[in-house]
């Protein structure tokens, strides 16, 4: 073997090895990334069930005993908790129809940014596209649930 032979071996190996490296490094971000993007999902969707389980309102535990903060991720690790802290960290709308799907109550305690006029047609724009949970305007969560007489609601985080 000559020595060009050699450099041409060289670089072949060199090209082969960074391509299984890449390759190996894109699946590995790839998977990193759908897991996180998964537990994202959960975790906002747990967290809008546990709104939706007190009709659009966040119940505010006492500071003074830890047992009444309760988690609501159910299994798993635990990174919420509904503290005194978590009422102003949330920021969400809530919109509840009665049984015709007329507008019964507007919740907008938890959100500044957003006039009753505008929860009141996306709620209406979720509650028409007969979907339970997924994105709204490309980067607010949704969820939609039943409540008591036939009364629904959406929230949107």
């Amino acid at each position: 073997m000559n020595a060009q032979s050699i450099r041409k071996i060289r670089q072949n190996f060199i090209i082969i090895s960074m391509l299984s490296f890449m390759t190996v490094m894109l699946f590995t971000g790839g998977l990193i990334n759908i897991v996180n993007n998964l537990r994202i999902r959960d975790n906002v969707s747990n967290m809008l069930d546990y709104i939706i389980e007190h009709e659009g309102d966040l119940p505010v535990p006492s500071a003074q005993s830890p047992e009444s903060s309760s988690s609501f991720l159910g299994s798993g690790p635990v990174l919420f908790t509904a503290t005194p802290e978590f009422l102003y960290t949330t920021r969400y709308y809530a919109v509840i129809f009665d049984k015709y799907n007329h507008v019964d109550d507007v919740k907008l305690n938890h959100i500044y940014s957003v006039q009753k006029s505008d929860a009141i047609r996306g709620a209406s724009t979720i509650l028409d596209s007969h979907s339970s949970f997924g994105y709204y305007e490309n980067y607010y969560f949704y969820k939609t649930g039943e409540l008591d007489h036939g009364r629904k609601i959406v929230v949107v985080l």
